[in-house]
């Protein structure tokens, strides 16, 4: 994370970027022949991102989609596992980078939206069974312990 701070590093950052949706979306057809990253996966990277536009130019002699391919990468789906019971309530924080939820197994987590894992350990000891927290709002930590409702403005979902 020190990185986003640094400046001159944004095309490093975009191509890592790039290089985890490309697992993420062709991981399953590259781990079962390695071929398929030349066959399968290369040719079909969105036209728009930094990784076809380099990767390209050194795989010239790949197959290329002549009509409808790609520009952006999809939006991936992702699943948050962790809760051991039902999740009662998800909100998205005000910036859209954080997903908070509340379950009735009586933690609260809170999640990286675009990767899909939790940050930090699950906030254990809520009392509400929950309906959908409204981030921002007093409301929102009721029943947590201070050091929970700061755990979360930390995290900059309170």
């Amino acid at each position: 994370m020190w990185l986003l701070t640094q400046s001159g590093f944004d095309e490093t950052i975009a191509l890592a970027q790039d290089g985890i949706k490309f697992i993420h979306n062709f991981s399953s057809a590259i781990s079962h022949s390695t071929p398929h990253l030349y066959i399968s996966a290369l040719p079909f990277t969105p036209l728009n991102t930094l990784l076809a536009k380099m990767m390209m130019l050194k795989f010239s002699y790949l197959v290329q989609i002549a009509h409808g391919g790609l520009e952006d990468w999809p939006a991936v789906q992702l699943s948050l596992q962790g809760h051991n019971d039902i999740v009662s309530s998800v909100a998205f924080s005000p910036d859209g980078k954080r997903i908070v939820s509340g379950s009735w197994d009586k933690t609260v987590r809170v999640w990286d939206a675009e990767r899909g894992v939790q940050i930090g350990s699950p906030l254990k000891g809520h009392t509400g069974t929950g309906k959908s927290p409204q981030l921002h709002s007093p409301l929102m930590g009721r029943g947590l312990s201070q050091a929970q409702r700061t755990r979360l403005r930390g995290s900059g979902m309170l």
